[in-house]
């Protein structure tokens, strides 16, 4: 789990989100990006899913501080080295 605090609230349907909880991606995460266009929406998917924070409220999150979420999470998506067995 990792947790995040915005510098800035956002606000959505009367929820304020000061800070935001990611549980560690499952597989179900990484395919809500399959159900999207684009590489944004796709990553806004994934971190929906993975937070349970909607969409919309994502959407209101500072460009900057949105580029922290992908340092800050670890996606998987890194190949493990093989070793020619």
């Amino acid at each position: 789990m990792t947790t995040i605090k915005l510098s800035t609230p956002v606000e959505h349907s009367g929820v304020t989100y000061s800070e935001i909880t990611f549980d560690e991606p499952t597989v179900g995460d990484l395919a809500a990006a399959d159900l999207v266009k684009g590489e944004t929406h796709q990553m806004l998917a994934v971190l929906s899913s993975m937070s349970g924070v909607p969409i919309p409220a994502l959407k209101k999150i500072k460009a900057k501080e949105f580029a922290k979420f992908s340092k800050a999470i670890d996606l998987g998506n890194e190949q493990e080295p093989t070793t020619g067995e």
